[in-house]
């Protein structure tokens, strides 16, 4: 733009690959450079986000939701639960979203753990494995002397 130095480009320009401001696409308010290629990030009025562009209608296998065309199917996009044709915008637990809106493993301990609380635990299970700790611990603790099957004492040296 006039051969000016600028911090970022202003609205409704997007930095191309070079660093200099380019025009958003004319349906575009905002946008910005992914994949190479500008991403609109918002639409005149009357256009949905789909993908990457802005459209007057939202294509088949899609429905409104907000400013966006939310697709009906994202298997195609690892590790993604919602998205807008090829533009992931949410992950599944064990993703994040990446800045060029593509889910990406994300191993760290909370993703585990917010991942492993997701996952479905029997009720019936869950308490027989309660009663067990317990009563090992019980028996290992207050009754020495008494039998018990060889794994409760090791379930009861587990617990020490």
């Amino acid at each position: 733009m006039n051969n000016t130095c600028l911090s970022a480009c202003p609205l409704s320009y997007y930095s191309d690959v070079a660093a200099t401001c380019q025009p958003c696409p004319p349906t575009c308010t905002a946008c910005s450079m992914v994949s190479q290629r500008p991403l609109c990030s918002g639409c005149v009025n009357g256009t949905l986000i789909f993908s990457w562009d802005c459209v007057y209608e939202c294509p088949a296998n899609s429905s409104a939701s907000g400013s966006y065309c939310v697709s009906l199917n994202c298997s195609e996009l690892e590790g993604c639960l919602s998205c807008s044709g090829y533009r992931c915008l949410q992950c599944n637990s064990l993703y994040v979203l990446g800045s060029n809106y593509s889910c990406s493993y994300n191993l760290g301990a909370s993703a585990v753990l917010s991942a492993l609380s997701h996952v479905p635990v029997p009720f019936p299970f869950l308490i027989a494995t309660l009663v067990v700790i317990l009563l090992a611990f019980l028996l290992k603790h207050n009754y020495p002397k008494m039998f018990a099957p060889l794994f409760i004492y090791a379930v009861g040296g587990v617990l020490e």
